[in-house]
C-alpha cells in the first residue's frame, strides 16, 4: 500500500498489527528502506 505521509502509513500498520497480531514495516518507496517496525502493535526502534 502506498501513503502520501510517512505518519499515515504508521498509523494503518499500527491499526493492522493490532488487529491481526503480527509485524508490519514501514518503508520508504524511493529509497527502499525501513523507517519503521510495528510489533503487535507497538513501535519499536529500526
Amino acid at each position: 500500500m502506498s501513503f502520501k505521509t510517512e505518519f499515515k502509513a504508521y498509523i494503518c500498520a499500527r491499526t493492522k498489527s493490532k488487529a491481526k497480531m503480527c509485524t508490519y514495516m514501514v518503508v520508504n518507496d524511493t529509497t527502499n528502506e525501513v523507517t519503521s517496525i510495528v510489533r503487535h502493535g507497538k513501535g519499536l526502534v529500526g
